[in-house]
């Protein structure tokens, strides 16, 4: 099983940095708790996922 966590699911509101919410080993995983994260919320934040990139 793959430990890795190469997904990040950021967190946006305006005026404000992103921030890490959580990270997750695959993408489907990642966009699952993102959607989930925005059915729950009920101000103005929007969640993304992204691929985590390393040199």
């Amino acid at each position: 099983m793959n430990t890795e966590k190469n997904f990040v699911v950021l967190e946006f509101y305006p005026s404000f940095t992103p921030k890490v919410v959580r990270e997750f080993a695959t993408r489907e995983d990642a966009v699952k708790f993102a959607e989930l994260m925005k059915k729950s919320e009920t101000g103005r934040h929007t969640y993304a996922v992204f691929s985590r990139i390393e040199p």
